[in-house]
């Protein structure tokens, strides 16, 4: 069954045509944990034969009908799975210059030997090196994982990566939530230090503490789904509130899937609160404010949000990066250049050229453009490679013939806990 697209204006079509967008958010997958094996020592072999992490990572591909259904391979049942496939299915066809791979869980911390948690890790890093960044150098950007259950172990793999050209790693929205220091701690001094040394950004993924917000018991899955992005509001909290932002001035960190609509009163709200209470709190900025460390130091990331882009002085559009989410629910397939066009209407060029992809570039120090002319990684150019492209949405007939699936905020928030 497909369902017709409304149609788009000439206007939106050129304007779209003419992006290059860089997109923030692409989850890829881990077909299976044995293609962590050549990356692994051998004396670890044995473990990962027998058990070793779950195949987690697909459960958030299908919710529901809402996943691109025209990104899954039969044979694994995937919806990015394998580098090949996402460079024909999204980056091309979608119109999509360069992904960051912010992964898949992978069952790490739930091995009960440090030793090998950590070579996990590091198997796993070097797994989307060379798989998928190593095979689609002008395509995918890495974002690694660390050990989280030591800082020092953290220092050195940010530097190894930092070495292999990887400029981004995964960190917990609240690691207090998973039984670990909270951000308010020295406990990660030698981590932050590291990424600011090595201009690693650290990034806070929604859900990355194995929970969600669920409003009330039996709350509907869109209560949960449409507060999601504001989790991040306490991830933000913490990061304005706490010393590390102030001492490491240099550290860059992203709030992925956050959206950016809720950022200025936040940060009005945070200065006023600043401005009245300080003098008896004994909380010290400095010559600064809270909501100036946060507009030098915190790239926000959103995927349709209109309210954010109006207010986009507020907030600082020279650390505003766009993310397409593939290929979660929310995601704006299969018209996500078109919807995007749309939606920065209001904005100049040189807006919508740093939001779209020169912010991105700068602050993941990535430059596509060094492998592949500016030319031909426009939409226009990539939707050219893809040929006849079908932008009509498919629905997934498995869930489309057992019924509407109703879903509570808790099964959701239940099945990040048990992933």
């Amino acid at each position: 069954m497909a369902v017709a697209i409304e149609p788009r204006s000439k206007t939106t079509d050129d304007r779209a045509a003419a992006l290059r967008l860089i997109d923030t958010d692409v989850h890829n997958d881990l077909p299976s944990v044995q293609e962590l094996k050549p990356f692994l020592p051998a004396e670890w072999h044995p473990w990962l034969d027998n058990g070793g992490p779950g195949m987690a990572g697909r459960y958030y591909a299908n919710m529901g009908s809402g996943r691109m259904d025209d990104a899954v391979r039969e044979e694994d049942g995937l919806a990015a799975g394998d580098p090949d496939w996402v460079v024909q299915q999204l980056m091309t066809k979608y119109r999509i210059d360069l992904g960051v791979l912010t992964g898949s869980i992978i069952g790490v911390a739930i091995q009960h030997d440090w030793r090998f948690q950590t070579a996990l890790v590091s198997a796993y890093n070097d797994w989307t090196l060379e798989s998928w960044v190593g095979e689609y150098p002008d395509r995918f950007m890495a974002c690694g994982l660390v050990p989280l259950w030591d800082p020092q172990l953290m220092a050195e793999e940010v530097a190894r990566l930092a070495a292999r050209g990887c400029h981004a790693v995964t960190f917990s929205e609240e690691p207090s939530k998973l039984g670990l220091p909270s951000l308010y701690s020295e406990h990660w001094d030698p981590f932050w230090a590291a990424c600011e040394a090595n201009e690693v950004v650290v990034c806070f993924h929604l859900g990355s503490s194995s929970s969600m917000p669920v409003t009330a018991p039996g709350a509907p899955y869109e209560a949960t789904s449409a507060l999601a992005p504001t989790s991040l509001l306490y991830t933000a909290t913490d990061l304005v509130w706490a010393y590390f932002l102030r001492k490491y001035p240099n550290l860059k960190v992203a709030l992925t899937e956050g959206g950016i609509g809720w950022i200025p009163y936040f940060l009005e709200r945070t200065d006023w609160v600043y401005l009245r209470h300080h003098h008896w709190t004994g909380t010290d900025f400095g010559d600064r404010l809270p909501s100036d460390v946060f507009r030098d130091q915190v790239i926000t990331c959103f995927i349709e949000d209109s309210a954010g882009l109006a207010l986009r002085d507020r907030i600082g559009v020279d650390m505003i990066c766009w993310e397409m989410d593939y290929p979660h629910a929310d995601c704006t397939w299969p018209a996500g250049p078109e919807s995007f066009a749309g939606s920065i209407a209001q904005l100049s060029r040189e807006e919508a050229d740093k939001i779209t992809h020169l912010n991105a570039m700068r602050l993941f120090h990535f430059d596509p453009f060094s492998r592949r002319s500016r030319e031909s990684s426009t939409v226009g150019a990539l939707r050219a490679l893809a040929g006849d492209v079908d932008l009509s949405y498919h629905h997934n007939e498995q869930v489309q013939g057992r019924g509407p699936v109703h879903a509570t905020a808790d099964m959701l928030a239940s099945s990040f806990v048990s992933n």
